[in-house]
């Protein structure tokens, strides 16, 4: 079986929770979702407590990653645990803006190591 991927990145500007009004939880149809986040104060951004909250992450797998210039993941980790209680949370990557020259095979390294592209 082949699970399927889904990338999200909330920025500062965007809460996508806030677009619904139903109280019901919307289910995810992927496998698999990669959450990312800028840098803000150890943790996850305002917008995204809000997004996350709206969604239904039962039985999923979520991957989240920050971009950042300082500190590495914080305790985002464990807030999006706090969040979403029923998925599973993997560790997080941390993107340094400043070195992106290498993120291709940072990432590559990472999507191996997770066993989710084949080398």
């Amino acid at each position: 079986m082949v699970a399927q991927l889904c990338i999200l990145f909330f920025c500062t500007g965007l809460d996508v929770g806030a677009q619904t009004n139903s109280p019901k939880k919307i289910r995810v149809a992927y496998d698999v979702i990669f959450i990312g986040s800028p840098y803000c104060w150890a943790t996850i951004a305002s917008p995204f407590t809000t997004s996350l909250a709206s969604y239904d992450f039962l039985d999923k797998t979520i991957v989240p990653f920050k971009t950042r210039e300082g500190s590495r993941m914080g305790h985002t980790e464990s807030d999006i645990r706090k969040l979403c209680p029923k998925a599973t949370v993997l560790e997080g990557l941390p993107v340094r803006g400043s070195n992106t020259t290498s993120l291709g095979e940072v990432v590559r390294e990472r999507l191996q190591k997770l066993k989710l592209v084949i080398k």
